[in-house]
């Protein structure tokens, strides 16, 4: 996790790692997932980065789509790879 000089999480961290990389697309994504988790109340709040992270740790350099249909299916993989990363590690 990404933590500042305080020792409070730093969820800027997250979000300038994820604008520097090619896998950036794959953050927004698992956001809206984990979000919706948090909106149902099946997830703290706080579980929200440590998805986005653990995501983002997770891929594999992918971002670069030469259709609509490409980036739709990627959005729809990686957010089926974020619903089981939920069920699997943060649903007790």
């Amino acid at each position: 996790m990404a933590w500042n000089a305080f020792g409070r999480f730093d969820g800027h961290a997250i979000a300038v790692r994820g604008g520097e990389e090619p896998r950036h697309d794959r953050r927004w994504f698992a956001d809206e997932v984990a979000i919706d988790h948090f909106l149902a109340r099946k997830i703290p709040f706080l579980f929200i980065p440590k998805i986005i992270r653990r995501m983002l740790d997770m891929s594999g350099g992918e971002g670069n789509f030469s259709s609509v249909h490409e980036l739709l299916q990627y959005d729809s993989t990686i957010r089926q790879e974020t619903r089981r990363l939920i069920e699997r590690d943060y649903l007790h």
